[in-house]
């Protein structure tokens, strides 16, 4: 499942069984003021993530995320890494 797309629909999926709400979920709700998570909440969101894509996040990345969106990117990011010689050329 590295489809852009399917990753943003299951993170979206995640965070509505992590709200028990069916709520309409957007890249630019701030998961903390939008959503109403708290910092427990935000780690069990973190833990379910981490389960359904087979990755670890980091304390460090976490604290980055802020909003949907951020977790969008993320996610896909732990697939498709930047290409360090991508970065280099000109």
């Amino acid at each position: 499942m590295t489809e852009p797309s399917d990753m943003t629909e299951l993170v979206n999926a995640i965070i509505q069984q992590s709200l028990k709400s069916q709520r309409g979920i957007t890249a630019n709700q701030v998961l903390i003021d939008d959503l109403g998570f708290d910092s427990l909440k935000l780690f069990d969101l973190i833990a379910q993530l981490e389960d359904a894509f087979d990755i670890t996040v980091s304390l460090r990345d976490v604290q980055k995320v802020k909003t949907v969106g951020d977790l969008h990117v993320y996610v896909h990011t732990q697939f498709h890494p930047a290409s360090p010689t991508a970065a280099t050329e000109g």
